[in-house]
């Protein structure tokens, strides 16, 4: 499990780790010279939805697999109402094994907290029998209050989180090496007409206002930038960020004060706080401006990575096209039998 507070770029991870094995799908025609018509998926990924149902999550998967293989064959088997757990489990088995894929990715682990205990308790249930059904690697991805849910079991937390706990923590002072590192490349991209150099002074001020929280670095460096350019100031100095932070920024004042005092009372209900703020910042047309952008973005890299954003109509029915991929798979040149 990689967790850490929200901001901070546990999902930005993971991504950025995914995105290094390529493409999603691997189109396979032949191995050593041997017919191998294989569609492999190397992983899926999803964040947990608003509405944490057994059925909800694993329709989610079902249709993102639709998306990948741009063909609509797994999703409409998660419709049926009357489908139980065993169900699920059987049709997201059917996709594992039908397409090799070799890891299952739930983001925003914390979506569970919005449902009802049963909820919670089948989700979980769920979960345990993927990793102990399917045998494929489950990575969770979410905020300390994902992990409590889990640590309120040991035996679950055992069984889901084998292959171990990763905790992405805040730096501590703007001395830390790896901010000090990822200011000064970040600073490298000045898009105004007259850049300053980075140095100890910016870095201080890029920490100070941000408390190492890489989500709010980012989006007060780019609306600094903003700024400058649409008022023809065309330079991101320390005074600047200043104004901005101090103008724009007012949803996360209480946030950063927490964080520089130390304010445990208030630090324990940042993950309550900070999406909260975050969603106040889209009043303001400069911080609406960055969701767009980062909306973009997003949609760019799935793009990249040959995510369709709908499924493409076959000319043959979904079963039809499902009882062929399944043929496909049994196969299998002798060497790999």
């Amino acid at each position: 499990m990689i967790c850490g507070i929200p901001g901070i770029g546990k999902s930005t991870l993971i991504r950025g780790c995914m995105s290094m094995l390529g493409k999603p799908v691997i189109q396979h025609s032949n191995y050593k010279n041997q017919p191998f018509p294989e569609t492999q998926i190397l992983y899926l990924m999803r964040n947990v939805p608003d509405q944490c149902s057994a059925k909800a999550f694993c329709k989610s998967y079902g249709d993102y697999t639709d998306a990948l293989l741009g063909k609509p064959l797994y999703a409409k088997f998660f419709a049926d109402k009357s489908m139980t757990r065993t169900h699920y489990v059987a049709q997201l088995r059917r996709i594992v094994v039908t397409h090799h894929v070799g890891a299952l990715i739930l983001d925003c682990v914390e979506n569970l907290l919005l449902g009802t205990p049963k909820e919670v308790s089948e989700f979980i249930a769920l979960l345990i029998n993927i990793r102990d059904e399917l045998r494929v690697p489950v990575i969770l991805v979410g905020t300390h209050k994902a992990a409590n849910i889990l640590k309120s079991d040991l035996s679950t937390a055992r069984r889901i989180v084998e292959g171990g706990y990763h905790e992405l923590t805040r730096p501590a002072s703007p001395q830390d090496p790896d901010f000090a590192a990822f200011s000064e490349i970040l600073w490298g991209y000045q898009w105004v007409q007259r850049p300053i150099e980075y140095d100890d002074k910016i870095r201080d001020v890029l920490y100070d206002y941000s408390q190492g929280v890489t989500g709010i670095l980012i989006a007060l460096f780019i609306a600094s930038q903003i700024e400058a350019i649409d008022t023809g100031i065309e330079t991101v100095s320390i005074d600047l960020i200043k104004q901005v932070y101090n103008v724009r920024f007012k949803p996360l004042h209480r946030i950063i004060n927490a964080l520089r005092s130390n304010n445990k009372k208030i630090i324990q209900q940042y993950d309550d706080l900070y999406p909260k703020a975050f969603e106040q910042l889209k009043a303001d047309a400069i911080l609406s401006r960055i969701e767009e952008i980062k909306a973009q973005q997003a949609a760019e890299q799935e793009r990249s990575l040959g995510i369709l954003s709908k499924p493409k109509t076959p000319k043959k029915d979904a079963e039809t096209l499902l009882d062929s991929i399944s043929e496909e798979s049994k196969s299998l040149p002798e060497v790999l039998l």
